[in-house]
């Protein structure tokens, strides 16, 4: 680009805590689609682009 900035793509990606279940884990850097609102306990349901739905921590939800 002319002006010297460069662009920037983030999006949210699901990173599974270690102790989570080896189901959950194997869909690790998977893409999200949405996220729902975030319970007291701070979990939230989140939808993945692939349609699979996990109840996750909001630690799970990372930009990348």
């Amino acid at each position: 680009m002319a002006d010297g900035t460069q662009r920037m793509e983030l999006r949210w990606v699901f990173r599974p805590m270690a102790a989570r279940s080896a189901q959950v884990r194997a869909l690790d850097g998977r893409p999200v689609f949405g996220i729902g609102q975030a319970s007291p306990s701070g979990e939230t349901d989140i939808v993945l682009t692939d349609g699979t739905c996990v109840r996750a921590s909001r630690k799970e939800v990372v930009a990348e």
